[in-house]
């Protein structure tokens, strides 16, 4: 209640303005009477007010002081609400603390990580070249800057039966028809072939364009096999089966650590339980922990591979430990490291950061 008798003090104090400006310029002797849509609060519907609870409101139809619901009333909009200032140069608009509706400006560039657009001219380690629809810097040194070469350079035109590639005039990739001694087997004399019988080795294209074979001499022929050779004598208690010199397969005793398994400490296993075990040194087919019983891991476990041009090592479902190759620059997009010179905009230079931006 004090806040609107404090309210009606301004406004007649505003009124006493008006009349005594009237009085002054002596317009004539009439009493300036102020007319309110809502008299008792001497204001106007859609007027500025303050409610009893402090807060900032408006003279409604019913000429009552309302609390506002927006914290821009006028925009009927909250700070923080999304809106639209009709810049199409910014992006995330939404209203301030001000009760306007600004953006944050978007970045206009083809290319945003070099800040640069398409065609531009760009500089990779002092080399000028022109930014690509990939947004790779193409260094023009080359005749054919989109494939990073010159005339004549050998290249691969991806057809298996031309040779001496080389980049034409045209910057297209061209081979010449292969000449083969054979033609119809697309193929040279002496080359290696597939003569169709099993019981020949070392087939070539002869000089009469045909592929033939060398028949095998054995010192078995009948099991077409060599005194040595590995075979498979059909015992399981065996191993390091070979042919013997009397023409017969046969295998050493296996000597096993728990001969009821017919295997040895540390062998696969299958426990009752299904899975993969290992045998232990009690003989018994034990569960194993781990994905991976050899290294004493599991697939995914992160690992070191050893090679210090891969990150990210992990164990793979062939319980191997391997990484992923890293670039060899520390900014890939700009092929450049931290550090190097770079340019951007129209030509000014700069110096990569570690956000691999050029600065």
């Amino acid at each position: 209640m004090n806040i609107q008798k404090l309210f009606f003090v301004l406004v007649m104090l505003t009124s006493v303005a008006v009349y005594t400006s009237c009085e002054k310029e002596n317009v004539d002797d009439t009493t300036v009477v102020l007319v309110f849509d809502c008299p008792e609060l001497q204001a106007d519907i859609g007027d500025f007010c303050i409610p009893e609870n402090g807060q900032a409101g408006t003279v409604d139809a019913d000429c009552e002081c309302v609390e506002d619901a927006f914290d821009c009333p006028t925009l009927q909009a909250n700070v923080g609400d999304s809106c639209d200032d009709g810049d199409p140069n910014t992006s995330d608009d939404e209203i301030t603390q001000d009760c306007e509706c600004e953006g944050v400006p978007g970045n206009t560039f083809d290319c945003p990580a070099i800040q640069a657009n398409v065609g531009d001219a760009c500089f990779v380690m002092n080399q000028q070249g022109t930014v690509n629809s990939d947004c790779d810097c193409i260094i023009d040194d080359y005749d054919c800057p989109d494939l990073q070469a010159n005339f004549l350079d050998p290249c691969d035109d991806g057809d298996p039966n031309t040779d001496n590639d080389i980049v034409t005039q045209a910057c297209t990739c061209e081979g010449t028809a292969t000449q083969f001694d054979c033609p119809g087997l697309q193929a040279n004399y002496g080359d290696a072939c597939d003569d169709g019988d099993a019981n020949t080795t070392n087939d070539v294209v002869t000089q009469s364009c045909t592929c033939e074979g060398t028949v095998p001499q054995f010192d078995c022929p009948n099991i077409q096999a060599n005194y040595g050779d590995a075979c498979d004598d059909g015992n399981p208690n065996t191993t390091n089966d070979a042919i013997t010199q009397a023409c017969t397969c046969e295998g050493t005793t296996s000597q096993f650590d728990c001969p009821d398994l017919q295997a040895n400490y540390g062998d696969f296993c299958i426990p009752q339980s299904g899975g993969s075990g290992t045998v232990d040194m009690n003989c018994n087919c034990i569960a194993d922990p781990y994905d991976c019983p050899v290294i004493q891991a599991n697939v995914g476990d992160a690992c070191d591979d050893g090679d210090p041009n891969t990150n990210n090592d992990v164990i793979n479902q062939a319980c191997e430990c391997e990484g992923q190759p890293t670039s060899q620059y520390d900014c890939p997009d700009l092929q450049a490291n931290i550090g190097d010179d770079c340019f951007f905009g129209m030509n000014q230079q700069g110096t990569v950061n570690a956000d691999c931006e050029c600065q």
